[in-house]
Parts: C-alpha cells; structure tokens; sequence
C-alpha cells in the first residue's frame, strides 16, 4: 500500500511529463540548421538592403523630401511619388534632375531609368565633387522630338558658309549643312556614352555601351569590352 502511494506521488504531473515516464525522448537540436538559418536570414538582410536606399530630393523652394528608393523604381514613377508626397497636382512635365552643384552641370533623369542605379553611379564618381538631385517641372521635357531646333541651333555647326554660298545661294540651309559634314574630310573627336534600348521581343530595358569612332559606330552590352577597344586603339597609335 505505501510503494502504490509513492508511486501516485511521484506521478503527479499529468500527461507522463514527469521523469518516470519512460516514453519520453530527447534530441539534441542540430547545429548545422541553426548556422545555416543565419547565413540565410543574413543573406536576406544583405539583399534587402541592396534592393532599397533612402535619397533626399530638393524641391525649387529648397525644401527637400526623403523617399526610400526601391531598385527598379523608374523616374516616372518616382516623380508621381514625389508629387503625392509635396501635395501638388501629378504631371508629365515634373522631372528627376542630376545635378553637379560644383561643376554648374545638370542631367535630367529619363522616364525609363532606374534612379537607385543612376542615383549609385554618381555616387562613384563623386568622391571629390558634390551632386544632388531636384525635382521640378521642365515643360521642354518632350519638345526635343517635336522642336530638336531648340536644343541644336543650326548656329551650332561650324560650317564653311562661302562654300555653301557658292553651291546654293543661301546660308543655314539644312541639306547643305548635311551634305557638307558628310563631304568634308575632317577628323571627329571619340564619343563614349550608353544607351537604353529595349528589343522588341521583350519588355526589358537593358544598358548598352556605345563609342563613335572614325565615323564607326560600336555598340557593346559590357563595358569591360568598350575599355579593351580603347587599350588595343591606343597601343595602335603609339606603335603607329
């Protein structure tokens, strides 16, 4: 009778949890799965913070608003933001400008371009100069395709006007200036830039890498190539 009472004693605790339960078990949790959730969670944190940056933008008045920028947040898209977020009326005409403040440059952002990718090229380069972007409204925005002689005056080309006199009678006439740059032998400084074309079979944009050459047009996806036609052209002049 007292060994069947220590037993109801020692078996107080419901359900088998106490320790004279004999199907209870015990494992040991693995190490690997906890190592290999942190590298995953970090991993995570990493690519997250990649994705996203947070960037100021003036307004006209000086005032500024701070927006966290997500990786493939087009300008258009952010300027709708914007405009939401300074409570003013949304517009084609307001723009994402670039701006060198120590060098009196300016670059206005096109709708298509992704601005943390724009906003982390000029990071790279700015390491001895100041830059910062604006948001205003800029009416001349798409005028280029309707009105390019507002951005290139025929004033801009230094063209022989006595030899367009003498073929045509008259000055500033565009055929002529054609015809003129493409008869004159003249040699044409190299022009390194990039361009976003997007194919027709897909829905992407991708960046592309463009240098005109002695009236040669090369056009590369990979930087990497452009700078090696630039080491080979100029180890050809100096053997040359």
């Amino acid at each position: 009778m007292i060994r069947k009472m220590a037993n109801i004693v020692k078996c107080r605790f419901p359900r088998g949890k106490c320790s004279c339960s004999g199907n209870v078990g015990y494992s040991r949790l693995s190490e690997r799965l906890d190592e290999e959730e942190f590298e995953e969670e970090e991993e995570d944190y990493f690519i997250n913070a990649d994705r996203t940056e947070e960037i100021t933008f003036y307004n006209e008045n000086e005032s500024a608003q701070s927006v966290v920028v997500e990786k493939n947040l087009c300008a258009s898209d952010l300027c709708q933001l914007l405009a939401m977020k300074n409570r003013v009326s949304k517009s084609v005409h307001w723009s994402i400008v670039e701006c060198w403040t120590d060098l009196g440059l300016e670059r206005l952002l096109e709708d298509h371009e992704h601005v943390l990718a724009a906003y982390r090229d000029m990071r790279s380069f700015s390491s001895h100069t100041r830059f910062r972007y604006k948001f205003r409204k800029d009416y001349r925005k798409y005028e280029f395709f309707f009105h390019p002689q507002q951005f290139f005056p025929p004033n801009m080309l230094d063209v022989n006007s006595e030899n367009i006199n003498e073929q045509n009678g008259h000055t500033r006439t565009n055929q002529c200036q054609l015809q003129y740059m493409i008869n004159e032998e003249g040699k044409c400084p190299v022009i390194f830039s990039f361009v976003w074309l997007r194919d027709n079979q897909k829905k992407t944009w991708s960046k592309h890498y463009m240098v005109l050459k002695e009236q040669k047009l090369f056009v590369s996806q990979r930087v990497q190539s452009i700078a090696r036609f630039f080491r080979a052209a100029k180890e050809k002049t100096l053997d040359e």
